[in-house]
């Protein structure tokens, strides 16, 4: 029989439904396992109506359960986590963190016993799973495949970094790092990367132990995009700067890093300066045959690169190509929003709200395709006629990209509201 390691399991929350909340406590504490605690962090949430009925339930399981409720904490989720250490039990040998909205799998402790134990890491990442998508849907293939792409191919180095949500980490080491890293909004890629300077490991093993819900409205999923763009960015540039990691190991975190977003803006910025250079005179036709279409082609390879990664990491091609298009949809987002660093290196942590309301569509990304479209108009005006409609189309791409991303969220949204529905109506039926 395998020693069982004692986990303390802590699931910090900030202003979540009290039925979210809920479910996840229930999951975690209903594990088919001995040793183990749960760790319930409220934090900087006054207001009582979402804490106290959860509080009242975990006095239930005092025993096992510890709710705690800080007020004016800095640094957001990693400032929740820190503040939570203290209070760990003495025996504790592991950490796992769990989203508010996710739900732990019955054996997800035994799994992550095993995994410990045959598995000589100091983090472990299991990987996310959403209960309100589909498996063969864009949209969860899109959120999937930093996992079945990014994640495994960095698992055999032991260099794969944290996600947040269904991180696993030995006690010991995030002690020697000082607890959790406040300089980034993302700071479980943060806390990855400093396990990588003092020579720890981290591992993703492809096994579900637990689901939550994905945004279903076009902007709280932007708003979470933009928050992942924006904490990888921080990091990146940690990372780029860190004199404890070699060349070797930094050019293996960076495509992790670089996922959600890239540096297409040059292109972009090539294309307009080159058109309106010769909209107004300042050079000829000819002398931009050269700049145009590398540029055209960088575009192309970047696009391709993406599409590869969804191939490797879909189980048809006809996935793939949806799952693609759907991320054509946060290419405004994608390509411009890193910049906000240079703005401001300091932007707060931005919740998002997996609670349904109106759906509203989304079209950002026409900031991006109109002035692309324009710029394909100019090299058709100066007989440029292969250039232009090759600029062209490539925005018709962009502009399905984005109705297609608020399509398929309106269809998950439409999905949802009838599941909830069906649960209503099958609660109110029940025999009382």
């Amino acid at each position: 029989m395998e020693t069982e390691l004692f986990v303390s399991i802590h699931i910090p929350i900030y202003k979540e439904p009290v039925s979210t909340v809920l479910k996840t406590v229930q999951a975690a504490i209903n594990q088919n396992y001995s040793h183990f605690e749960v760790l319930v962090i409220y934090n900087n949430t006054p207001d009582s109506t979402y804490w106290k009925p959860i509080k009242t339930y975990c006095e239930q399981f005092s025993n096992q359960v510890k709710f705690l409720n800080f007020l004016n904490v800095k640094d957001f989720k990693a400032g929740a986590l820190n503040e939570a250490l203290p209070y760990i039990h003495p025996q504790t040998d592991l950490i796992l963190t769990v989203d508010a909205d996710y739900e732990l799998n019955l054996n997800a402790l035994k799994f992550i016993n095993s995994d410990y134990i045959y598995n000589d890491h100091n983090l472990i990442q299991y990987p996310q799973h959403y209960n309100n998508l589909d498996i063969d849907c864009p949209v969860n293939a899109e959120f999937n495949h930093y996992f079945e792409f990014y994640s495994k191919s960095s698992a055999s180095e032991s260099l794969s970094l944290p996600t947040g949500t269904l991180s696993v980490i030995n006690r010991e080491s995030l002690e020697k790092l000082g607890g959790w890293p406040t300089v980034s909004i993302t700071e479980d890629a943060q806390l990855g990367i400093q396990l990588f300077e003092n020579n720890f490991s981290a591992k993703y093993i492809d096994r579900v132990i637990g689901s939550g819900a994905a945004p279903s409205e076009p902007a709280e999923f932007i708003k979470q995009r933009e928050r992942w763009i924006y904490g990888n960015f921080q990091n990146l540039i940690y990372l780029l700067n860190s004199k404890k990691l070699p060349v070797a190991i930094k050019t293996k975190l960076i495509p992790q890093l670089t996922c959600w977003f890239n540096f297409n803006l040059f292109s972009y910025l090539i294309l307009l300066t080159s058109a309106m250079s010769i909209s107004f005179n300042l050079v000829t036709a000819a002398s931009v045959l050269y700049i145009v279409p590398l540029t055209i082609v960088s575009l192309i390879i970047s696009h391709l690169s993406k599409f590869y990664s969804f191939l490797q990491s879909t189980a048809t091609f006809y996935l793939a190509i949806k799952a693609f298009i759907f991320h054509q949809g946060l290419v405004f987002q994608s390509s411009i929003y890193w910049l906000t660093y240079f703005i401001d290196s300091k932007l707060p942590f931005r919740r998002t709200s997996k609670v349904q309301s109106r759906f509203k569509p989304v079209y950002d990304s026409l900031y991006l395709v109109i002035p692309i479209q324009c710029i394909a108009m100019i090299f058709v005006n100066h007989r440029l006629h292969f250039l232009g409609i090759s600029i062209f189309c490539y925005s018709l791409l962009l502009a399905c990209g984005m109705y297609f991303f608020n399509i398929k969220l309106y269809k998950n949204y439409i999905n949802q509201l009838t599941q909830y529905q069906l649960t209503y109506e099958n609660s109110n039926n029940c025999p009382r």
